[in-house]
């Protein structure tokens, strides 16, 4: 389900920003997709934190039913008193008239580049006039788009978000067995009315800092360079007294002295480095490097005192905030932190009872989490897929795990309306032997890289030669790794190929040239069972197997197979989400109907054809022997794609996003990056990742065919893949068509919507 955080975010303070991620990292934790609703009055930029961390969206109603999320809440939560007392008083935020503000959405995505966004080309694939589309009014393309954190070990732990699936009246209509049977219509539409009522009021959360712990936040710390012990003030209410006082604490204890200068005014100590802490990273990571603390705010109390540091608090002039913060500090048992006469002594800095504070710690963290689990309280049977696994149907990545684990095969892979797959059991065939839930990815181990020493990652820029044509950057690094497998280990090559219906299924082979095809891009997912069944069985018997597929599919596989092969070679491509397989068949319905004549095959890809622009195009093969081809830049087929427009809604929460990687080696491409920030000849190069020391040791096999470069990761991901999957504009308008097979009206809506 979808949980709002209610905020003024373009304001927000470092406080505010750090306790949003607090909170949004507890609600991903326990299944649910936070989206910060920013007020409508404060449209505009938002802080880089902001855009880098959340999935943020205007807080009215319309925009959120325009995104297909509104009847998808199940709760509100808020860290600002005024917020949390308006949304009381209103009893429903956000409210029925209020609108989306143009350009209040923050996040992924933005403008189409100029030469991308022919609507000639659009409109002549739809077949659409231009007059139809230019009498509608344009409309900003913006997007929200969920965040990708780098993380320590304590993140590695499974990431979940869960949504419903886009239904009209599924959410408020599921209803208790016990009490259908004994309530009126009458009373069960009023229990109906109660519930959806109160999870309309927004909880307020006081202490949210409180609910990780410290460790939790070093995940986004920064630390400083290395300058020898330190003393870290945060006083926002300088006085040359208070200075003085803070330099000379310092002097007695031999600790040099750093200001946070965000807050700094005329009063300034000669031997203090003032430093700016305009973002959380630097400001946390001061704190965690502190040999003490002196500060005259809350967000400095908070986080000193859960670092377990020496600190000490100078009272704020304003009462208000004073007395906040002797609350703070008498519940934390930490009083005698709170220097009330102006006075800083060493005495002040110490915790006179550890365990103490520790106990009141936990006890106040329990009673956040409790207030938190109000919005987390509307789980209903329709939200979940209907299999043992109990997982909420927006969280499904489609692997196939569940059904090719289960010895009974009462688990089938069916599509939804929009041609969306998620597990089916047979309830006649369960035996609730509980393997399909343990071979989840998403309710188990994700299978993520375990780096064994500082030498992994190698991240390389890198090319080789590919004659026979290319289905993206990295097919001819592909082409060399296939060669090895098949003629060095003897080796099985598994990957995703279309069969004869269009339909993408997990196939194998050990002949090179029917290999080459894995690589080609189709963003949807593939049929796997019978695949994964036969990699076991293959690998059970000694045989070496490289499988190729996006990262879910091969932490699927990881996962069925219940341990580590060593002849076993994972090659994963870097996914940009995975569409509607309905989606797709519509468009080749299209293509056919367009044509007149039954299309025989269609490839994504890029081919020899002069320039580089002209030589990325769909190319589509007939069956009387005709081709056609059409420019991804021509495209609004593609650029849905490319734009995530129509992708699984469990892209938006993916799990193997920025440095989680899944496979032995990771292959992708420089080509959706901004060229002026990556060296220009890497334009036709391919993203190669060796994870693991059998990754490294292959690339390593096949680099005399290879040129390549060594990189990282700032460079890599600094542009893709730092950030899940986008939900669009109009995503409801979009499903609603895909439902009544509308091919041509989708085009022409998202063609409207991208302008």
């Amino acid at each position: 389900m979808v949980v709002g955080m209610l905020s003024d975010i373009r304001h927000a303070d470092i406080c505010e920003l750090v306790q949003l991620w607090a909170i949004n990292r507890v609600l991903r934790e326990r299944g649910a997709m936070p989206v910060v609703l920013q007020c409508p009055d404060a449209e505009g930029c938002l802080p880089e934190f902001a855009l880098e961390q959340f999935t943020v969206c205007a807080a009215g109603r319309r925009s959120l039913e325009a995104y297909g999320i509104y009847r998808q809440i199940g709760g509100f939560v808020t860290a600002d008193s005024a917020l949390a007392a308006a949304g009381q008083e209103d009893g429903d935020f956000p409210s029925e008239e209020t609108s989306a503000p143009e350009g209040a959405f923050g996040g992924k995505g933005g403008p189409v580049p100029e030469e991308d966004s022919d609507m000639a080309g659009d409109l002549d694939e739809a077949e659409v006039s231009d007059g139809a589309a230019d009498s509608d009014e344009a409309e900003d393309e913006t997007e929200i788009s969920d965040r990708a954190v780098d993380s320590d070990e304590a993140e590695d732990e499974a990431e979940v978000s869960d949504r419903t699936a886009d239904s009209d009246e599924a959410e408020d209509e599921a209803e208790d067995s016990g009490d259908a049977e004994t309530s009126s219509p009458a009373d069960r539409q009023q229990s109906i009315d109660i519930r959806r009522a109160e999870r309309k009021k927004p909880v307020f959360l006081e202490h949210p800092l409180l609910l990780l712990q410290q460790v939790r936040y070093h995940g986004i710390s920064e630390k400083p360079a290395a300058g020898g012990k330190y003393a870290f003030l945060d006083i926002r209410e300088q006085s040359e007294e208070r200075m003085e006082r803070a330099a000379r604490l310092c002097r007695e204890m031999g600790l040099r002295m750093i200001v946070c200068a965000d807050n700094a005014g005329p009063a300034r100590a000669a031997e203090a480095q003032f430093v700016r802490c305009a973002r959380p990273e630097k400001y946390l990571g001061l704190i965690w490097q502190a040999e003490a603390v002196i500060t005259d705010n809350y967000f400095g109390a908070v986080m000193a005192a859960m670092h377990e540091k020496p600190f000490a608090v100078l009272p704020p002039r304003k009462e208000q905030e004073a007395e906040r913060l002797r609350s703070l500090l008498n519940e934390l048992c930490l009083s005698g932190h709170l220097a009330e006469d102006g006075e800083l002594s060493s005495q002040q800095l110490r915790t006179d009872n550890l365990i103490e504070f520790r106990r009141a710690l936990h006890a106040m963290r329990d009673g956040q989490l409790e207030m938190l689990e109000r919005c987390l309280a509307f789980e209903e049977e329709d939200m979940l897929v209907k299999c043992p696994v109990r997982l909420p149907a927006s969280q499904c990545c489609a692997c196939g795990a569940c059904e090719a684990v289960c010895p009974e095969d009462a688990i089938r892979m069916v599509a939804d309306q929009h041609g969306y797959y998620y597990p089916v059991v047979d309830r006649e065939l369960c035996n609730d032997c509980g393997w399909c839930a343990e071979a989840c990815v998403k309710k188990g181990r994700r299978q993520l890289v375990q780096y064994s020493d500082a030498t992994l990652p190698e991240i390389y820029a890198a090319e080789a030669p590919n004659e026979s044509g290319a289905y993206g950057a990295y097919s001819g690094i592909f082409r060399e790794l296939v060669h090895f497998v098949v003629t060095q280990r003897q080796g099985i090559v598994f990957g995703t190929r279309l069969n004869e219906r269009h339909e993408p299924v997990l196939a194998w082979t050990e002949n090179e040239d029917e290999a080459a095809e894995f690589a080609e891009q189709r963003f949807l997912m593939s049929r796997t069972r019978e695949g994964f069944r036969k990699i076991k069985e293959l690998l059970d018997k000694d045989c070496f197997v490289m499988f190729a597929g996006i990262p879910c599919e091969c932490a699927g596989l990881k996962s069925y197979l219940k341990r580590n092969y060593p002849k076993l070679f994972v090659c994963e491509f870097l996914c940009h989400g995975a569409a509607s397989e309905e989606l797709f068949h519509q468009y080749i319905a299209f293509l056919e109907e367009k044509n007149g004549v039954a299309l025989k095959g269609i490839h994504f890809g890029e081919y020899p054809a002069g320039d580089y622009a002209s030589g990325r195009v769909i190319l589509a093969d007939y069956a009387d022997g005709s081709q056609s081809r059409r420019k991804y830049t021509n495209s609004a087929y593609y650029r849905m794609l490319e734009q995530q427009a129509l992708v699984n809604e469990a892209c938006t929460n993916c799990s193997y996003n920025g440095k989680k990687r899944v496979g032995d080696i990771t292959l992708g491409e420089f080509k959706r990056m901004n060229f002026g920030e990556v060296p220009e000849e890497w334009r036709s190069r391919a993203v190669v990742i060796a994870n693991t020391e059998k990754g490294s040791r292959v690339f390593a096999s096949i680099s005399e065919h290879v040129r390549a470069e060594r990189t990282d990761y700032d460079t890599l991901f600094r542009y893709q893949h730092r950030k899940t999957a986008a939900l669009v504009r109009e995503r409801s308008e979009l499903l609603a068509r895909l439902g009544k097979k509308d091919f041509r009206g989708i085009l022409k809506a998202y063609a409207k919507q991208e302008r």
